[in-house]
Parts: C-alpha cells; structure tokens; sequence
C-alpha cells in the first residue's frame, strides 16, 4: 500500500541523489578555495605586472605633459 505511483517515488530518489552530489561538490570547492586563500590568480599577477611596468616606464621616461604644472 504505497500512498505514491512509482515514478513519483523515483522521481523523489533521484531529486535527493542530486541535491546529496551538489553538496559534495559545495563542500569539495570549499576545500579546494582554503586551500588556495593565500595565493593570487593568475589574472590578478598579470595585472599587478603590467601595473608594475607602467611605473617603472613613467619614472624613466616621466610624461611632461602630467607632471609639470601648465604655463600661463
């Protein structure tokens, strides 16, 4: 005497199998992203880079046009 049909039953399995392999794969990113908390992306290196190249150009060649206050 089962008070469901029998897909409702699977339906009902299936839609707990998902949400148990979501919750691993939550608590498996959560690892992964402590583990990497300390150390930059490869986006944010590159960035930080090129920022560092721009300084290092403008003390060689300072831009006129910035620094020096205008003429009247």
């Amino acid at each position: 005497m089962n008070p469901l049909p029998d897909w409702a039953t699977l339906g009902l399995y299936a839609l707990s199998a998902l949400c148990g392999l979501s919750l691993i794969a939550v608590w498996l990113l959560g690892i992964r992203d402590r583990r990497n908390a300390g150390f930059a992306t490869k986006r944010l290196l590159r960035r930080h880079m090129s920022a560092r190249a721009v300084l290092q150009a403008k003390e060689i060649r300072p831009s006129p046009d910035r620094d020096k206050p205008k003429k009247k």
